[in-house]
């Protein structure tokens, strides 16, 4: 019994969860966790382990439902899905390679493929197909959530900056000051703002031709915002100082203040209430799946 259970996370309804299959779960999670360079700590590595058990045995049991229900996943689904798999790497080689290193064979992959194709048809016929949204009920969330669909000002910007830092002593202000003045006085003189950007601005954005993007209020320093959201389209602004140094800002576009009306969001909001319908009824069902299924994690 020791050795068997050694093979084994779980068994749902009589049915083994493989020890290997929740191994490469937990080390999925946790190279993608390193991939970004955070660490895991003990609380966490046991949250995620426990999430991974949870997950296969929730899997497990809607894979078990789906055969209860008949549904039937042909071979061509299956070799068309496993085809998918092989056309990311450029040979067999590579291929064998990464099936190696993520401990797999082709017979796991496919075995997966089956059970997350008659899993995901499952979902769709008695969940997502039934999970109707009247338009009368999208409405009525829209009339009294309007705040939502409100589009704030906004708008897109280009900054040359000579930068001083915080703790500039006077010389190196009025150093920048100059500095700034002469790209000014190039401007005025009908210069393209883009290409000075390029040349001169102190700031990573100078690579696109001092490009910001487009912005709302709040997301700039203060006085770097009120000089935007005061400039025209088209315009450019008299000397700007920041914390950060000194700016000459063009604006690009304008995008005032607006709402979305209910037809314009009337598809995307549909989808978004369907999509959390369907979340909350398949969570209520695993639940009750679960109630009545015999369940042993080892």
């Amino acid at each position: 019994a020791l050795a068997a259970d050694a093979d084994r996370i779980a068994v749902v309804n009589g049915k083994n969860i493989p020890r290997d299959e929740y191994e490469r779960e937990v080390s999925k999670i946790k190279d993608q966790i390193s991939a970004q360079g955070g660490d895991i700590t003990e609380p966490e590595m046991a949250e995620i382990k426990k999430h991974v058990i949870d997950n296969l045995v929730d899997m497990e049991l809607l894979y078990q439902a789906s055969v209860e229900r008949g549904i039937a996943v042909s071979q061509k689904s299956i070799d068309d899905e496993w085809a998918k798999v092989k056309s990311r790497y450029p040979d067999e080689n590579n291929l064998k390679k990464a099936l190696d290193d993520l401990k797999v064979t082709e017979e796991i992959i496919k075995t997966q493929i089956r059970k997350g194709l008659s899993v995901n048809t499952f979902i769709e016929q008695n969940f997502v197909e039934k999970a109707d949204i009247p338009e009368s009920e999208a409405k009525a969330y829209y009339d009294n959530n309007v705040e939502q669909f409100n589009v704030p000002e906004s708008v897109r910007a280009s900054h040359i900056l000579i930068k001083t830092g915080p703790d500039a002593d006077e010389n190196k202000k009025k150093a920048a000051r100059s500095e700034i003045e002469k790209i000014q006085a190039k401007i005025k003189a009908g210069e393209d703002f883009a290409a000075l950007a390029r040349e001169n601005s102190q700031c990573p954005s100078s690579n696109k031709g001092g490009d910001l993007g487009a912005f709302t209020r709040g997301q700039m320093v203060k006085p770097f915002e009120d000089a935007a959201f005061a400039l025209a389209k088209g315009a450019v602004s008299d000397i700007v100082e920041t914390e950060f140094g000194y700016h000459l800002i063009k604006v690009s576009e304008k995008q005032a203040a607006a709402k979305y009306s209910f037809d314009e969001v009337k598809a995307n909001l549909v989808k978004i209430m369907r999509d959390t319908r369907v979340k909350k009824e398949l969570s209520d069902y695993v639940k009750g799946l679960r109630k009545k299924a015999r369940i042993e994690t080892f």
